[in-house]
């Protein structure tokens, strides 16, 4: 009888390569959400300017600093990810 006979045979937790896996697709998952936020204030950025409704326009300027900051909470995440796959 193996080692892993003693206690049921299956292994608990997740193997390092297991573990890099779905980092990997976690990091992958945040670049795109940051990509997709910094996209949407591109268009906020471009548009603003135009708007012809005052209310309009201070609302798009808050939602710009709303996304920068998700933005900036996000590459702190993805740094975090990043550095803890590099192994």
């Amino acid at each position: 009888m193996g080692f892993l006979g003693l206690f049921g045979g299956r292994r608990s937790g997740k193997t390092v390569a297991e573990k890099r896996v779905d980092n990997s697709s976690k990091i992958t998952k945040l670049a795109t959400e940051i990509h997709r936020l910094q996209s949407r204030v591109v268009w906020i950025e471009r548009n603003a300017p135009y708007e012809k409704n005052n209310r309009r326009r201070k609302q798009m300027d808050l939602d710009k600093l709303k996304l920068e900051q998700r933005i900036q909470s996000l590459e702190r995440q993805h740094h975090a990810l990043s550095s803890r796959n590099k192994g």
